[in-house]
């Protein structure tokens, strides 16, 4: 009892308290882990698709939210997608014996991609009754252009398409756009038609 009615006492009652509350908040702290960056939440509609004008020798659904640039080439398009900051490259070629250089242009055109990949995927659409026979290559990482697309006849149509957004490549927080841009990009190839003969 006389050392707990002492200074010195109080003191050291004192003492061991801060003690273990320094010992208490410091194993709390250590457990703490710090949060990864996060980013933006990107609020996707429900497309809505239309058919593209018939001023070409194809034709394809397209979504609402997609704005068609002409090129040059009288065959050839951008449709750009103003509210997701990217769009789709659409070049057309009339195959003129010239099949397998088109072919092997396109593949190294995705494959130029590789070195800054984390993978390449191939995923093949087939549709018999309309002579359609397409590939999408789906390109994993922080590379130009993570989707790409070649659709052909195999002897008169071309199709190739490559999807670019206009900011730096970041795959983590591009990823919930290009699950939006797989839907969007098998639909137009799944609609996919040859309006010239």
């Amino acid at each position: 009892m006389w050392a707990l009615r002492s200074g010195r006492g109080l003191m050291w009652i004192g003492v061991l308290a801060i003690g273990l509350g320094l010992m208490w908040g410091c194993e709390r702290t250590s457990n703490r882990v710090p949060k990864p960056n996060g980013y933006f939440r990107i609020d996707l509609p429900n497309p809505r698709y239309l058919q593209i004008p018939d001023d070409y020798p194809y034709r394809f659904e397209v979504s609402q939210l997609a704005r068609i640039q002409k090129k040059q080439e009288i065959t050839w398009m951008n449709l750009v997608y103003p509210s997701l900051n990217a769009s789709i490259h659409i070049t057309y070629r009339t195959i003129e014996s010239n099949f397998a250089e088109l072919v092997e242009e396109s593949r190294d055109l995705a494959f130029v991609h590789a070195e800054k990949a984390d993978g390449i995927a191939e995923r093949v659409f087939t549709n018999d009754q309309k002579n359609v026979y397409a590939l999408l290559y789906q390109i994993e990482g922080n590379t130009a252009s993570n989707l790409q697309f070649v659709a052909t006849d195999s002897t008169r149509h071309f199709l190739r398409g490559a999807l670019y957004f206009n900011s730096e490549p970041n795959f983590d927080s591009i990823q919930p756009v290009l699950v939006f841009f797989q839907k969007d990009i098998a639909r137009l190839i799944e609609s996919l038609e040859w309006t010239a003969e």
